[in-house]
């Protein structure tokens, strides 16, 4: 904040949201997995395949 010839100026903050993806496992261990509900893989089809997939390796 600067004063100039007796007003205040303030400047622009910029976004303050928050613009970063979520991060997407490729892996998730079964105790992991068991948090999940349906309506989880529901909403993210790329969770369920995500889980699918893994539990080719328990």
């Amino acid at each position: 904040m600067e004063e100039k010839s007796g007003k205040l100026c303030f400047e622009t903050m910029g976004s303050v949201k928050h613009t970063a993806a979520p991060v997407e496992q490729e892996y998730y261990s079964c105790e992991e997995a068991k948090k999940f509900t349906k309506g989880d893989f529901d909403r993210n089809p790329r969770l369920y395949q995500a889980v699918v997939r893994s539990m080719e390796t328990w």
